[in-house]
């Protein structure tokens, strides 16, 4: 079999693409409710799944679940109108874990990575949250508390802000947008 690079990342987009729930007006992935809301509601799936950083972060999730022998398992809840969707990497017994991949080791958690970990523990109704990094320099790991509630989660959905971080601008391809924090 011949394969190039191009081929390669091609073949990682089509397989790492999910299709398993949908998002509508009244249904949020977490993820949507953890970045600017524009930028996850406008850019192009493909576009994001291009990008070197997001193909290891997913290839990581999932080793880990093979290693660990668990199965990829999309989690939804209802809140006020609302409906909220997670795809959480890790859960053990009273715990969610999230495993991110990292350029390099981290002292501190990044905020998003502390929010999308929160979330899910809301989303499962648990107390606990780990985030691990694991980086070509070294690996970490943060305990994460606590989980929101239900109006906390309702409001994210009610108040988006664009962006909701400032680096997000560095990253996005939609520019020039009316948001862009200069």
């Amino acid at each position: 079999m011949k394969m190039r690079l191009s081929d390669f990342k091609e073949l990682c987009k089509k397989k790492l693409k999910r299709k398993d729930y949908e998002v509508g007006e009244n249904e949020w992935h977490i993820k949507q409710l953890c970045y600017c809301r524009y930028r996850m509601l406008n850019e192009n799936t493909e576009n994001i799944l291009s990008k070197e950083p997001v193909i290891i972060g997913i290839a990581l999730d999932r080793l880990a679940k093979d290693i660990i022998g668990v199965e990829d398992k999309v989690f939804s809840k209802e809140v006020d109108k609302y409906t909220v969707y997670g795809t959480p990497d890790l859960i053990f017994d009273d715990k969610v874990v999230d495993i991110k991949f990292s350029m390099f080791s981290r002292k501190v958690p990044n905020e998003h990575d502390v929010m999308q970990v929160r979330l899910y523990m809301w989303l499962l109704g648990l107390g606990k949250g780990e985030l691990w990094y694991i980086s070509p320099t070294g690996s970490s790991e943060f305990d994460i508390k606590p989980s929101y509630s239900d109006d906390s989660v309702i409001y994210l959905i009610e108040n988006p802000k664009n962006p909701m971080w400032e680096f997000e601008c560095r990253y996005c391809s939609l520019h020039p947008c009316k948001y862009v924090l200069l």
